[in-house]
């Protein structure tokens, strides 16, 4: 069962039930709207405007409570690996549609206002006019309601194809947290399996030396958003977040200076970042991501090599190597990479279940 508010990863049903309600309103009214105008004058045409009315009504006070709700709720995350370029347009996008999806009923409004017409909301309570009777006045608003309308129907159309392309050439989850229940018939071969979450008995380690004794630690928290296909591994997608203050080498002292401002700095920066948009096969199982590593405010590239291993829950185990210097790790005289060596291997073991 979906739950009712919104989470960082999807919709809740309230958001959903108020978005498909709201299209299919749209769209029957679309229908009406394109035909009533040729109904011969009489009581049945009068009675299909007064539904459209109340239906376009209905459209401004749902997107009302979907805006209202949004505050409340919030929205998901921005889908793993999209850039904010993207993220930008999508947001101008769904903030156009909701300012025309008030507009458009209020230009209806103002429209029957200017014409002299009463408004009543399904024949149930009246409401009061926006204007006097002002022939100007209605064929603007008759005319501005028209241009909203065509200007509506192509943002809608482009906010789908963008939804499509994302499902099916992307192959993200954007469409999929719209349509949940949908997802298999969407998507031929049910590829959202390409979407992964982490599951129990996941690692993520590093080693080290010091003074030519080698040590080993572990970040406890860590979190990952993955997508990858074998089949497609161009179209990985990478995101995982490490609390840095989460290290530990089962050493108090060690530990402590890791994350002082020496090392990881975690007073200032508390979290690394790794991000990957591609991947490239090497041969069976083994797979390289080509990403890049933010810590302590300096981004570089980090190959991270990997297997797959695919079963009732798929494996990830992967390796690589980063020079600590290049991001400000070991700062002073830690500097000395005869006390410390400059490289220093990470590895991982990711338990992975298909997201639902």
């Amino acid at each position: 069962m979906l739950p009712t508010r919104n989470s960082a990863d999807r919709w809740g049903s309230v958001s959903l039930g108020l978005h498909w309600l709201t299209f299919l309103l749209v769209l029957g009214m679309a229908g009406v709207g394109l035909l009533m105008t040729e109904l011969p004058t009489g009581p049945f045409k009068i009675q299909v405007y007064a539904l459209h009315k109340s239906v376009g009504l209905t459209v401004f006070a749902l997107t009302l409570l979907r805006m209202v709700w949004r505050l409340v709720a919030g929205v998901p995350a921005p889908v793993s690996g999209s850039p904010r370029w993207q993220d930008a347009l999508a947001k101008l996008m769904h903030g156009a549609l909701y300012a025309l999806l008030l507009a458009m009923p209020l230009s209806g409004w103002l429209f029957n206002s200017a014409a002299g017409f009463p408004l009543r909301w399904f024949g149930l309570f009246g409401l009061p006019k926006l204007a006097g009777y002002d022939p100007p006045l209605k064929e603007f608003a008759r005319d501005l309601h028209g241009t909203l309308f065509y200007v509506l129907a192509m943002l809608v159309l482009i906010h789908a194809a963008a939804a499509l392309y994302h499902h099916y050439r992307l192959r993200d989850r954007t469409l999929a947290r719209m349509l949940p229940m949908l997802t298999l018939l969407l998507l031929p071969g049910g590829a959202l399996a390409a979407d992964w979450t982490m599951q129990p008995g996941s690692t993520l380690g590093f080693a080290a030396s010091y003074q030519g004794e080698s040590f080993a630690g572990r970040f406890g928290k860590f979190a990952p958003q993955l997508r990858f296909d074998p089949a497609t591994p161009a179209e990985c997608r990478f995101d995982v977040r490490i609390a840095l203050a989460s290290a530990s080498t089962r050493n108090d002292e060690r530990d402590a200076l890791l994350v002082g401002e020496d090392f990881f700095d975690v007073a200032r920066l508390p979290e690394a970042r790794y991000t990957a948009n591609h991947c490239r096969a090497l041969g069976g199982d083994r797979y390289a991501a080509d990403g890049t590593l933010s810590l302590r405010g300096v981004g570089k590239p980090v190959t991270l090599n990997f297997t797959w291993t695919t079963g009732t829950n798929s494996v990830l185990s992967g390796e690589a190597t980063l020079k600590r210097l290049d991001f400000g790790v070991g700062s002073g005289d830690w500097t000395d990479t005869d006390l410390i060596p400059n490289e220093v291997k990470v590895t991982t073991r990711l338990v992975l279940a298909p997201k639902l």
